[in-house]
């Protein structure tokens, strides 16, 4: 451990952010937890002072908010890069990786701000926390749909587990099929669809023991995720797994949570979708597993609390 970074993420402290004994986490995460570089430190009060200040900043600049065609255009881009890099270099989950997962000196942790040593450390611990619900919901289906699958890492990270199920990237970008297809020519059991969240194309259905997983992908429906929550309880999967962010989780009793949570408002990212699953368990119409904040996240907002829930058969 470096020694001005003096603080580690350990496999206690993920049992902690979880919420689990260490016999529920698998061989496999248990290594991934350990092999992560996950030394931090505390900031000094001036340090926090001046990310609050950045992020202030960066709140008060023009648009923070992009329109949906903007959010098109921006991905679209932003996918064509990684096709390139595939087209290249192979597909990896290095080439996989989007451009927006940044180095960050500063991210957010335990619902306070620290100073990692690795500068990707946000973007482990999503993957760590991605590995860990895969293997506990989705062993038993029999395949599994990724919606807003962006360039594919999640897909190709359930390939790596599942090396025989079928799996199935949905995006609403084009580039993000070529990536899919990628994928698939290496000879895993990958295949892509054109999907827009917005506006489901009901001719997509779901066959009986398929799991679906969105991972920061709802985060761009804002308040209009009622269309896409309607397809998922007419086509009733397996099990839903979603890893987003979730306003109803912070509190307001802590600067960083306030700052997560008005960084979270300026975005128009998802609001009001967990009061709307609740909702419906109290319909009798779905069961929701865990509804739980791992608190981690970049340096802005935590982008993967986790929800975990199923349709329920209705007469």
């Amino acid at each position: 451990m470096n020694s001005e970074f003096n603080r580690s993420i350990t496999v206690g402290d993920w049992c902690a952010l979880l919420g689990v004994a260490p016999a529920a986490l698998s061989k496999r995460c248990i290594e991934h937890i350990q092999t992560t570089q996950s030394d931090y430190r505390v900031l000094s009060p001036s340090e926090r002072e001046a990310h609050v200040i950045h992020i202030l900043k960066r709140l008060s600049s023009r648009g923070i908010a992009r329109t949906t065609q903007e959010n098109i255009a921006a991905f679209e881009s932003g996918w064509d890069e990684n096709v390139r890099l595939c087209e290249t270099h192979g597909v990896s989950a290095e080439t996989l990786k989007p451009k927006y997962v940044k180095e960050h000196g500063c991210i957010r942790y335990q619902r306070d701000y620290i100073a990692p040593l690795n500068p990707f450390l946000a973007n482990a611990l999503l993957e760590i926390a991605a590995g860990y619900y895969f293997k506990k919901y989705l062993d038993s289906t029999k395949s599994v749909y990724e919606y807003g699958c962006g360039t594919g890492r999640f897909v190709f990270q359930l390939s790596e587990l599942y090396p025989e199920k079928p799996l199935v990237g949905l995006d609403w970008t084009r580039s993000s099929q070529k990536l899919l297809g990628l994928i698939g020519a290496t000879g895993k059991p990958v295949s892509g669809l054109r999907f827009d969240m917005l506006a489901p194309d009901q001719n997509i259905k779901l066959d009986s023991g398929t799991g679906v997983v969105t991972i920061g992908a709802l985060e761009q429906l804002g308040d209009r995720f009622g269309p896409f929550l309607d397809y998922l309880l007419s086509n009733r999967p397996e099990i839903v797994v979603h890893l987003e962010p979730i306003e109803d989780f912070y509190g307001d009793d802590t600067l960083c949570d306030c700052m997560g949570s008005l960084y979270h408002r300026q975005r128009k990212y998802l609001s009001g979708y967990l009061p709307a699953l609740q909702a419906l368990q109290q319909e009798g119409r779905i069961q929701i597993f865990e509804s739980r904040r791992l608190c981690f996240g970049d340096p802005y907002h935590e982008s993967s609390s986790c929800i975990v829930w199923k349709p329920l058969k209705t007469e």
